[in-house]
């Protein structure tokens, strides 16, 4: 599961780049918390697929920064409701920043958009053929 967004910031149009997020592990903070949170000990569904949501994330992640060339975010964790309550592996990809001008007008073609498409896929793949190899060794 992959879900597609772009993102913006109201007041600070410098932000850009690209951005990758997994679920939270349960007993882990999320990314942007300094301190414990209530849900923070909740097992969720989607926690069941907690290392392969990373290896998704990270293999996508990597595939997008050198595909577009795109300032790194980062791959971070979040307990995004869309992520929770998966029983497959699921990440969450800002795109870019649609308040940033530049990236905005990027954005704003298609043949950015097919490249980040593209980029995607090839991290799915990258993805596939690491979870098949680690099969074969099983």
């Amino acid at each position: 599961f992959i879900s597609i967004h772009f993102n913006s910031v109201e007041n600070d149009p410098s932000v850009r780049g690209t951005e990758t997020f997994a679920l939270t592990p349960q007993f882990q903070y999320s990314t942007n918390d300094s301190r414990h949170q209530g849900d923070d000990d909740t097992a969720l569904p989607g926690n069941r697929m907690d290392p392969w949501n990373t290896l998704l994330g990270y293999s996508v992640h990597r595939h997008l920064l050198g595909a577009l060339k795109t300032y790194d975010r980062g791959l971070k964790r979040a307990r995004f409701k869309v992520l929770t309550l998966l029983n497959c592996p699921g990440i969450l990809v800002e795109s870019g920043y649609l308040s940033n001008t530049a990236e905005g007008e990027k954005i704003n073609t298609p043949a950015y958009r097919t490249d980040i498409a593209q980029a995607i896929a090839s991290g799915v793949d990258a993805y596939a053929a690491t979870v098949a190899a680690a099969e074969r060794r099983r």
